[in-house]
């Protein structure tokens, strides 16, 4: 068969489309749909738009995300990421809260919550009487089903405010699959 070249391709290859190799000093042809990159779907990200209240002293709490900036596969409700069925795999998980003036001393705690137990944790002592942020980013295994949650703590010994904006958006959780 002649090789010429003649025709550019100026788009991506549909799958079908095939390309030659040589495997060790033999001629193969391969479909672009075996050797193409992957799209680091599914993939979610939210944010909470106004101030969850009342995050008891020394109690874990959920938090929740009820505005979406995107949700590739309908995987994200009720603040939680439900793996979708033929999506299992390696996954970054990230989130972010900011508390308003917890105090000199104090901490606040970000969990990675695995199907309803923590996985991950991060921590941070506020340095002074101002306000107190923390994030946390982690590498989850998930298989069909599984769900990640975002959870927090505090200890200034009184109820705190998480703050929440659809301006500046600290309050933020997010994911998506590896290739």
């Amino acid at each position: 068969d002649v090789i010429s070249a003649q025709t550019e391709l100026a788009a991506e290859p549909a799958d079908t489309d095939e390309f030659m190799v040589s495997d060790a000093g033999v001629l193969k042809r391969i479909d672009y749909s075996l050797i193409k990159g992957g799209d680091n779907t599914p993939a979610f990200s939210a944010y909470k738009p106004s101030t969850q209240a009342d995050v008891v002293s020394g109690t874990q709490t959920k938090v929740t995300f009820t505005t979406e900036f995107f949700d590739t596969d309908s995987a994200y409700a009720s603040s939680r990421f439900t793996c979708p069925v033929g999506s299992a795999g390696k996954y970054l998980i990230t989130g972010g809260l900011s508390f308003l003036g917890t105090g000199d001393g104090n901490y606040v705690i970000i969990f990675i919550y695995l199907n309803g137990s923590e996985l991950w944790k991060n921590i941070n002592r506020s340095p002074s009487t101002s306000d107190n942020g923390v994030g946390i980013t982690g590498l989850v295994e998930l298989a069909e089903g599984d769900y990640v949650e975002i959870y927090c703590k505090q200890n200034t010994g009184s109820n705190q405010d998480i703050t929440g904006s659809s301006t500046d958006r600290t309050t933020y959780f997010g994911g998506f699959k590896l290739i």
